[in-house]
């Protein structure tokens, strides 16, 4: 089956017109790019038209091209929320199976960005029970290294410092001064109010955490699902604006004042 023309081709002045008048937007409005079917999506987008659109009967290749792009869009919004509904099975999979290892790679990589902003990453880490449990882990040790060598060299020193949170530009240190034993008594104190934030608040955070992922709830943060999110707002904003080039007084699906398509004038007829 021949679709309408779904992207410019040079030396078609409606199509080159259309686009230009998508770049350029309304009002001075950016409007995003027109877009085009990858070929394994082609097919579905034909029968779309057949079934739905070519029935209303466009008046002329502008129409014709603005129904091509609702078809685009209903398939690509489709693929999408597909892709989608299928990365949260796999995070609820991963819930059930490996959640733990997950959330451990997640503190991992944070604990990576300490050095460059020691304020945020710290404060980010103990958010998560895993978080706080890496930095646990690190006072441990550091407090282990007081124990048998009585004192730390450069990198356990910028370690604690990247612990407690301490902006990189003009550190003040609550380290400066101290001795050994005023170092583990700090080390103590830390150890201790990490260990009664996991106790009281994240033990429990965790799990619920957990219990609404494996249900296919809680929301998704990780970098594919905001493209895909970024992707399915795009393909909105796309189909509003070809949608009120057929309907000016089309706000959107809760919209009530529906304007009525007028047929062509005598004028356009003739």
């Amino acid at each position: 089956m021949t679709l309408p023309i779904a992207h410019p081709i040079p030396g078609d002045e409606m199509a080159e017109a259309v686009a230009g008048e998508a770049r350029k937007g309304q009002a001075g409005e950016a409007i995003p790019c027109e877009v085009v079917p990858p070929g394994e999506e082609m097919e579905a987008v034909a029968q779309r038209w057949a079934q739905r659109y070519a029935s209303l009967g466009p008046w002329n290749a502008f129409e014709k091209w603005l129904l091509s792009q609702v078809a685009v869009m209903g398939v690509r919004l489709e693929r999408l929320r597909q892709a989608e509904a299928a990365m949260r099975t796999r995070r609820a999979y991963r819930a059930v199976l490996c959640w733990d290892i997950d959330r451990q790679y997640e503190a991992a990589v944070l604990a990576e960005k300490l050095p460059k902003s020691p304020a945020r990453f710290a404060h980010e880490l103990r958010q998560s029970k895993q978080g706080v449990e890496l930095m646990i882990e690190r006072w441990e040790a550091l407090d282990r290294i007081l124990q048998h060598y009585g004192g730390w060299d450069r990198a356990h020193w910028l370690l604690a410092m990247n612990l407690l949170g301490e902006p990189v530009p003009g550190r003040t240190s609550r380290l400066a001064g101290l001795d050994r034993d005023g170092l583990r008594a700090l080390v103590q104190a830390e150890l201790e109010a990490l260990r009664a934030l996991k106790r009281d608040v994240l033990e429990a955070q965790d799990l619920r955490e957990r219990r609404e992922v494996a249900s296919g709830l809680g929301t998704d943060n990780s970098p594919e699902a905001r493209r895909l999110r970024s992707e399915q707002a795009s393909c909105r904003r796309w189909l509003l604006w070809v949608l009120q080039q057929l309907d000016p007084d089309y706000r959107g699906p809760a919209s009530r004042s529906r304007r009525r398509r007028k047929g062509p004038t005598s004028a356009s007829a003739s």
